[in-house]
């Protein structure tokens, strides 16, 4: 499956914590690099765009929180 460097950072990060939420700043930083920005629509469009290549459920959001891979 082809995933974008972002896509990989994203993933790399959710898996290095599996069944913890990781807040949306975390994640902002990490796969862009910057802070302070407003964030959402970014991360909003790796996760759909992984959801389209992932198995069913298995990104889930935390409302208001941030995201995380449950196994």
């Amino acid at each position: 499956m082809h995933l974008t460097s972002k896509e990989r950072d994203f993933l790399f990060l959710l898996l290095s914590n599996v069944n913890q939420t990781i807040e949306y700043d975390r994640i902002f930083s990490f796969v862009w690099g910057e802070k302070d920005i407003d964030y959402t629509y970014s991360i909003r469009t790796i996760v759909k765009q992984l959801r389209k290549k992932l198995p069913d459920d298995l990104l889930q959001n935390v409302s208001g929180l941030g995201y995380k891979i449950t196994l």
